[in-house]
C-alpha cells in the first residue's frame, strides 16, 4: 500500500512557506519578534515530518527497481533527500539562533569558538544570505515536487514537471 502521498505535503507546504517567508524578506516582519518563531516552527515541524516521507518514499521504491521509471525514482530520491538534509543544516543554524537567544547560552557566549559561531549564524539569518536560502530552498522542494508528480501522473503534468524532467532526466 502506497501511504508515501500522505506524508509528502506536509513537509512540502512547510517548507514552501518557510522559502517564501525567506525570499519576501520583510525588514517590518524580521523585526517582530514573534516573526522567527514561526519561520523556526514551519522549519522544525517540516524537517520532522520529511522523515516519514523518505521512509515511505524508500518503502515503495521496489515497485519501480525495472520499470521506465527508475532512473526518474532514483533521481527523485536523490533531491528528495538533499531537500531534506538541506532544510536540517538550516534547521541547526535557527536552532543554533535559538540557543543563542537564551539565558541557556550565558556559559556558552563566554567560549570564542560560540561566539564565532553565533555571528556566522546571525550574518547567515539576518542578511540578504537568506534570501538565496530562500531560493535554494524553493529550488530544490520544486524540483523534487516536479519529479515525484512526473512518476506519478507522468512527465506532461505540468509546464513545470516537463521542464524539470526534459532538463535533468
Amino acid at each position: 500500500m502506497n501511504i508515501h502521498p500522505i506524508f509528502v505535503h506536509f513537509p512540502v507546504a512547510l517548507f514552501t512557506l518557510y522559502s517564501i517567508s525567506e525570499i519576501v524578506h520583510s525588514k517590518k516582519l524580521n523585526s517582530a519578534g514573534w516573526w522567527f518563531g514561526v519561520k523556526a516552527s514551519m522549519l522544525f515541524i517540516g524537517t520532522l515530518s520529511a522523515f516519514p516521507s523518505v521512509i515511505t518514499g524508500k518503502m515503495i521504491e521496489d515497485e519501480f527497481e525495472r520499470g521506465a521509471f527508475h532512473k526518474l525514482v532514483e533521481t527523485h530520491q536523490n533531491f528528495a533527500y538533499m531537500t531534506t538534509i538541506f532544510f536540517m543544516v538550516v534547521s541547526l543554524l535557527y536552532l543554533v539562533a535559538i540557543l543563542d537567544r537564551t539565558s541557556f547560552a550565558e556559559k556558552w557566549r563566554q567560549n570564542p569558538l560560540f561566539r564565532r559561531i553565533a555571528a556566522i549564524n546571525s550574518f547567515l539569518l539576518g542578511s540578504w544570505f537568506a534570501v538565496l536560502v530562500g531560493l535554494a530552498g524553493l529550488a530544490l522542494i520544486t524540483i523534487t515536487g516536479a519529479l515525484g508528480g512526473a512518476i506519478v501522473r507522468g512527465p506532461d503534468v505540468d509546464p513545470v514537471a516537463r521542464f524539470v524532467y526534459n532538463m535533468i532526466i
